[in-house]
């Protein structure tokens, strides 16, 4: 039910389509971008989202190569997913990719899972503030 209520943000145009906003980029930041990240553990409803965004004009938000499902995540690549947060567009939705907890762990340990190998929520926050943007998180 909580992903129903995130139905408005996806299914309304980004305000720069209607006008009322346009690029403002001060010192390499995007200061009008919005970047959404869906959270949850399996069964959420990630697939439903997905489902949606399939009659959803929208761009897929992405993060360093690095950060991806099944990898442990590093800092040391918070750099590239800053950069590629630099390019985004405030005229589109910006949709970071989903996986959900645990299944991007399959087959690792507990450790792992807990500890290395997840979205790094803090990061994305970080890279978002540090580039103008906006990070919106839905559960």
């Amino acid at each position: 039910v909580p992903l129903l209520l995130a139905l408005p943000l996806l299914l309304s145009p980004p305000a720069s389509v209607s006008g009322l906003r346009s690029l403002r980029s001060v010192n390499g930041t995007n200061s009008s971008v919005d970047v959404v990240f869906f959270a949850g553990v399996e069964g959420a409803g990630h697939h439903f989202m997905n489902a949606v965004l399939r009659h959803v004009p929208f761009t897929r938000a992405k993060v360093s190569r690095q950060w991806k499902c099944g990898v442990d995540w590093d800092r040391r690549y918070y750099p590239e997913t800053v950069d590629r947060f630099r390019t985004l567009s405030p005229d589109s939705l910006n949709v970071l990719g989903s996986g959900s907890y645990p299944m991007c762990c399959r087959g690792r340990s507990h450790e792992d899972r807990m500890q290395r190998c997840y979205p790094h929520l803090d990061w994305l926050a970080e890279a978002a503030r540090d580039t103008g943007a906006r990070l919106k998180v839905l559960l």
